[in-house]
């Protein structure tokens, strides 16, 4: 038995002697070294993992810039459709010209490329007002109520004030006239005939009032309701009248008698025709009583001699490019009964009460005082100042205080005075923020879009758009004033039209009224961040508190806003060669789809309305069907020519095509729904654009 115990103890002493040579075996190499090898691996592992975690954070800059830069896109975005959706009535078109004012139908909406120089849309002038967001700047029939006058510091007593929604606008004041047209709803025609009949023994016109004019496409006169000499208005007894219509040309090349579409004429320094008609007052007849309606030409220079001797009537220009259509012959009046078509298209013509301008060469701003008649409401001037040095207006303009409680008849129906203008955006890189005024100081206001253009800065050389001319390079102001230093913000009160505040970024005093610098804030513009903190004593004696204001700015990257807008009301055309911005084409199965209804390219994309039409085989009409046109410029029809995007009902009818067996007419009221608004910035050498449609309902056709 010890002898057993023995050897269990010895075994147990190998046993524990052998582990201990084992732990301490381990021991030493814990405490020897890495090997350089082993440095290396561990090295190259963190240095992975290191780039790795670096590569996230360029990825995630750009992508929270893309967000913000979205972002702020999105909220011009809702403003834009906002100010649209609060308007009483919307434009009734936005359309494109060349520089020497013509129409521009084939530039398709999603056009955002540069033009370069010797373009023949631009005629020598600055691609920069031709290019990318600039392509449609010309608005058509912006319509509003005569505003009711409101107190305004500036001018004695109350005045109608209304700032036009897409200002600045382009202008020029002269001694006489300006670059826009302000004119009332259209009049109602009346179709007779100037010749001496056995019914009307004397071709005298019959109209019942000052909203009707009578019309002899025949023999291309017009007459007017007399107005009776009244000397409150001065030398101011006569009325203009302006007419957009559509005429016949022949086509030099096919031979084939077109139809051309002629737009009130708003500019007379691009405009290569007028289109104003002037009808002077007329003294009372012997008994006292209002003499008959005089037929006087349309066109001036028609007639040799000329019917109307007395001095006062003047008519439109003739029509050159293309030239007005007056038959075979070119004599003029034609024989009667003649076959051919010429002249004016019959009803396509609406003619309309011209505003006159009450304030000539300078505007209220500037220290000019208009003086209103109080026999004639058809009067405005404008509030903002005109700088000689640029053709920039903020786009404000002041109405006789005594329109807004005038009315005029509509259809045998008074209603209130209203006003439409045409005018030319002057830049939509030009953003328009409206902002409330904080009631209580501080009075800090956020713009839309953060890093701000201001003078001084250095623009992008690479852009050809920035080299047009060295005096644009470094940037000197929004009015793009090769010539001037002009305000990198400007601020003015909606309500009133007054410029509260302006801001240039030069060396001594750059700022005025709410941007006026003072201890508390030295620089009132944030250029990085796009917040202005406006000068609490300058807002208080303004009584500026809860006041709505527009803030007119420029931001870098080239930001710019768009309006795409489809024409409230469209007219039939005869073949695709007629078709406009304001004019469609119904196939007939030789020329285009019998169930398709033709475009213009410029309105690619956009929803109309047909407001009743009738299908092949069936009696029952359809009213009211939305479609869109095609947006794809490689989906165009081209058994057309041109080439044109369409709409097609077949969807509806079956594949049927349109009837005009029921009422004579194959589509019956078309009218433009939709409305895009577009932001787009410049990002790495590329536009980006972030657009937002939606659907306004337009007012009933006149």
């Amino acid at each position: 038995m010890e002898m057993m115990r023995a050897l269990k103890t010895n075994r147990y002493h190998q046993v524990l002697n052998a582990n201990r040579s084992s732990y301490g075996t381990i021991g030493r190499r814990s405490q020897s070294g890495f090997s350089l090898v082993e440095i290396m691996v561990v090295l190259v592992v963190l240095l992975i993992g290191i780039l790795a975690v670096v590569r996230i954070y360029p990825g995630g800059f750009l992508s929270i810039a893309h967000t913000a830069e979205m972002t702020a896109a999105d909220a011009l975005n809702r403003q834009q459709l906002d100010a649209l959706k609060r308007a009483a009535n919307q434009p009734e078109a936005i359309y494109a010209t060349d520089a020497s004012g013509n129409v521009v139908n084939t530039i398709l909406p999603t056009d955002l490329s540069d033009l370069s120089v010797g373009n023949p849309i631009l005629s020598g002038g600055d691609p920069w007002y031709y290019s990318n967001v600039n392509r449609f700047r010309n608005i058509m029939g912006e319509t509003f109520r005569v505003p009711a006058p409101t107190s305004n510091t500036t001018v004695n007593g109350n005045v109608a004030i209304y700032p036009l929604q897409y200002g600045p606008v382009e202008n020029v004041l002269t001694a006489t006239s300006d670059k826009i047209l302000v004119y009332g709803v259209g009049l109602q025609r009346t179709a007779q005939s100037s010749l001496i009949t056995t019914g009307n023994p004397t071709g005298t016109a019959v109209l019942r009032s000052e909203s009707e004019y009578a019309i002899d496409y025949d023999h291309l006169l017009i007459a007017f309701q007399p107005r009776l000499i009244d000397p409150s208005r001065g030398s101011n007894n006569f009325r203009q009248f302006t007419v957009s219509y559509d005429y016949y040309y022949l086509n030099g090349v096919t031979g084939a008698v077109n139809v051309q579409f002629q737009p009130n004429a708003y500019d007379p320094s691009t405009a290569t025709v007028t289109t104003v008609i002037t009808v002077p007052d007329v003294s009372p007849t012997p008994a006292g009583g209002l003499p008959a309606p005089v037929w006087q030409p349309i066109f001036t220079g028609l007639y040799t001699p000329d019917p109307v001797a007395a001095a006062g009537y003047t008519g439109m220009t003739i029509p050159t490019t293309p030239a007005l259509y007056l038959g075979p012959s070119g004599a003029f009046p034609p024989a009667a009964n003649s076959s051919f078509a010429f002249g004016i298209v019959h009803d396509s013509e609406e003619v309309s009460r011209k505003f006159r301008l009450a304030l000539p060469g300078t505007s209220v701003e500037a220290g000019g005082v208009p003086v209103w008649s109080n026999g004639d409401p058809y009067e405005y001037a404008w509030y903002s100042r005109q700088n000689a040095g640029n053709t920039a207006n903020v786009g404000i303009l002041i109405f006789n205080p005594g329109a807004h409680n005038q009315s005029q008849t509509v259809g045998g129906v008074a209603q209130p005075l209203t006003a439409r203008v045409d005018y030319k955006i002057y830049d939509n890189h030009i953003l328009r923020d409206d902002r409330t005024v904080p009631t209580a100081a501080p009075y800090i206001v956020s713009l839309s879009v953060p890093f701000l253009k201001l003078n001084g800065d250095i623009l992008d050389n690479l852009n050809p758009l920035n080299n047009f001319s060295t005096a644009l390079n470094p940037y000197n102001g929004i009015s793009r004033d090769p010539a001037n230093t002009t305000p990198d913000v400007i601020i003015y009160n909606i309500a009133t039209g007054v410029n509260v505040g302006t801001w240039t970024n030069v060396a001594s005093n750059p700022g005025t009224g709410v941007l006026t610098q003072d201890n508390t804030d030295v620089v009132p513009v944030d250029q990085r961040t796009g917040v202005l903190t406006l000068n609490a004593g300058m807002v208080a004696s303004m009584n500026l508190q809860g006041a709505s204001l527009r803030i007119l700015y420029q931001a870098q990257h080239d930001w710019g806003m768009q309006v795409l807008k489809a024409s409230a009301h469209y007219r039939e055309a005869t073949t695709p060669t007629n078709v406009d911005f304001r004019h469609y084409y119904i196939g007939d199965g030789t020329t285009g789809g019998v169930s398709r209804i033709y475009f213009a390219p410029c309105d690619a994309g956009k929803t109309v309305e047909i407001g009743e039409f009738y299908a092949v085989g069936n009696s029952q009409p359809f009213r009211n069907q939305s479609y869109q046109i095609t947006s794809d410029s490689a989906q165009f029809d081209s058994s057309v020519s041109p080439a044109l995007p369409y709409i097609d009902v077949s969807s509806t009818t079956g594949g049927a095509g349109f009837s005009a067996a029921q009422t004579g007419r194959r589509v019956s009221n078309v009218q433009g729904l939709s409305v895009k608004s577009r932001v787009i910035w410049e990002d790495t050498k590329r536009w980006r654009h972030s657009d937002n449609d939606s659907v306004l309902i337009q007012a009933p056709s006149q």
